[in-house]
């Protein structure tokens, strides 16, 4: 009987520190063409999540709207969007009791001369304190939330975040410390850099490149490519290289716009990518089947077929991560 007894005090003991470990977290990605959020279940000792209740997304186009700005600032009205967003996802996030909420905001607002004020409008007005973070505590916080989705050691891991204002690729060197390419190219600035630069129209006016013609993609996957060469420090492009080194692709671009299209599972590859983007030369907006963010899959396909090509990468494995993942398991990293 007295062995029974420790063992079901033992059992309870156990049991009741598992469930001090755990807790319910929401976690929100303003990005710069939509709004994540992600509520989950998590080992705050392990710092894992246990299970993940709600993955959701709202598109708010803030970079297309600052590049339409005359002023450098983000519009009362995409401000107002961008709070309808949050309350709605805040609505769904509710039925959890999530014991807190953290958000963070990326590149539209780093870059507008507003972002400041726009981030104090949206926090007042849901009641989520939002704090905008670096692109250097993007790509931490990114690397974090994608680590766990391989198997490699993380020294042998490469996370490649391309969002819609800008593109980071981590990696990590030992001791806390890491190597990151803070890029400007992304979804929104390379579809524009299509439209203006390119094709000779005004971006302000036409928001999107389609169709792309086989002249103007040659041109653009160039520009890509040149750009790719001239702005990665060579430390990284050898590294990018290696074979025994995994390439997780994170953000929009890289999980909806290509990977959920082509990927078989275990990644996919430049000849895989090259080959939907003849399929997709030629085709206007409703051709490809339109949809909230059509006017830059053809163009992310270029710009990732680009830096692939010129940086010697043979596959990107895609995951559906963003900040959130990362905030969800170390809040701490905004400290």
């Amino acid at each position: 009987m007295r062995i029974q007894i420790i063992a079901l005090l033992t059992f309870f003991s156990v049991n009741s520190l598992a469930n001090e470990c755990l807790t319910t977290r929401a976690a929100f990605d303003i990005g710069s063409g939509s709004t994540k959020m992600k509520v989950a279940k998590v080992d705050t000792c392990k710092q894992k999540i246990v299970k993940m209740l709600i993955d959701h997304s709202i598109p708010v186009a803030y970079k297309q709207a600052l590049e339409e700005s005359k002023n450098n600032q983000l519009p009362r009205s995409i401000i107002n969007t961008g709070i309808m967003a949050i309350k709605s996802l805040k609505l769904k996030a509710a039925i959890h009791s999530p014991s807190s909420y953290i958000a963070v905001a990326t590149s539209a607002f780093r870059t507008s001369a507003n972002g400041e004020e726009a981030a104090e409008q949206i926090a007042k007005a849901t009641g989520i304190k939002i704090k905008i973070i670096t692109q250097k505590e993007e790509a931490k916080i990114g690397f974090v939330g994608a680590a766990t989705f391989s198997d490699k050691d993380l020294k042998k891991t490469i996370v490649w975040d391309i969002g819609g204002g800008s593109m980071q690729i981590t990696s990590y060197k030992g001791k806390d410390e890491f190597e990151i390419y803070e890029g400007k190219l992304a979804a929104v600035t390379f579809k524009n850099h299509i439209i203006e630069d390119v094709q000779k129209k005004d971006p302000r006016r036409i928001t999107t490149p389609n169709p792309i013609a086989q002249g103007v993609f040659k041109k653009a996957l160039q520009d890509a490519k040149e750009h790719s060469m001239a702005t990665i420090p060579v430390a990284m492009r050898e590294k990018l290289k290696r074979d025994d080194v995994e390439i997780i692709g994170i953000g929009g671009v890289h999980y909806y716009s290509i990977g959920r299209r082509i990927e078989k599972g275990d990644g996919y590859t430049l000849a895989m990518l090259n080959q939907f983007i003849d399929k997709v030369l030629n085709k206007n907006d409703l051709q490809l089947g339109g949809g909230k963010y059509v006017s830059t899959d053809v163009s992310n396909a270029i710009l990732v077929a680009g830096f692939m090509q010129s940086l010697g990468i043979k596959k990107v494995r895609s995951a559906k991560v963003n900040m959130a993942n990362g905030l969800l398991v170390m809040p701490s990293l905004l400290e």
